[in-house]
């Protein structure tokens, strides 16, 4: 009698703890770099404002003082330009990433029969995609990758994907998906943050 092979929980493979760490440590990068960014930036931005407000203050004569009746002239100017200009509030829906949907589309992604093994995490702002097919080249990896991420976007809440939009969930969250070789060599690597329409390969 054959004995029916027991496959381990995803989380439980010591090759998906390893995708953590190396995806893990590939954001944290990405991270510290684009701080460091933001820091110069700044100091550069200051450094524009501080000259600029020197300029204006050698520039300009010394203000006289506005008497009450120039006061009441241009308050219903003020008013009509508030009035004018409603609001924009942008609406952030809670769009979450399911079990359901983790399962869906591991489960459709393994039908493959190329495809070995496939898992998800989710840590943070980030979706981490996973796919184990040796005997693929990087233009079927890549189609697989793209596969995989559809499919969780269709399972999960928020709009479906379309032709060029992977989904709402990729609105919300940063994603990236590797398709691996059994040694856990990188077929093909890409990543899509909320601000980009497409996945970077």
């Amino acid at each position: 009698m054959k004995e029916k092979k027991v496959r381990k929980p995803w989380h439980k493979k010591w090759w998906v703890w390893a995708l953590i760490v190396f995806f893990g440590f590939a954001a944290l990068g990405a991270i510290v770099d684009e701080g460091e960014d933001v820091e110069s930036a700044k100091s550069e931005e200051n450094s524009k404002k501080s000259e600029s407000a020197e300029k204006k203050e050698a520039a300009e004569p010394t203000k006289k003082e506005v008497t009450k009746e120039e006061k009441e002239e241009t308050k219903p100017k003020e008013e009509k330009k508030a009035k004018s200009k409603p609001k924009q509030e942008k609406k952030v829906s809670a769009v979450e990433v399911t079990d359901f949907a983790i399962q869906q589309a591991i489960e459709l992604t393994e039908s493959d029969s190329l495809v070995q093994d496939a898992a998800v995490n989710v840590e943070g702002d980030t979706i981490y995609l996973a796919i184990i097919a040796p005997a693929v080249n990087k233009e079927y990896g890549k189609e697989l990758g793209d596969n995989f991420v559809r499919q969780l976007a269709a399972f999960s809440e928020g709009e479906s994907p379309t032709k060029d939009y992977y989904g709402e969930i990729y609105d919300n969250y940063n994603m990236q998906v590797g398709v691996f070789d059994a040694n856990e060599k990188a077929i093909v690597y890409g990543a899509k943050v909320t601000s980009s329409p497409k996945i970077t390969w």
